[in-house]
């Protein structure tokens, strides 16, 4: 039996793949010090132009 954190892991890695199979372009971003408002206006602007975001934990 896997573990929860193991499992957890290969869904983001799935999810991962499969935007990236979707995707006309990717951009990889550090976000560290950055505030939750500056990341609501992004995300807002993203959505205006039929983008997304996807945020995961760097472990």
């Amino acid at each position: 039996m896997k573990k929860i954190g193991l499992l957890t892991r290969e869904k983001i890695v799935e999810e991962i793949q499969r935007r990236l199979q979707d995707a006309e372009a990717c951009f990889f971003v550090n976000f560290s010090k950055t505030n939750a408002f500056f990341l609501n206006m992004l995300r807002n602007d993203l959505r205006k132009n039929n983008a997304s975001s996807f945020v995961s934990k760097n472990s």
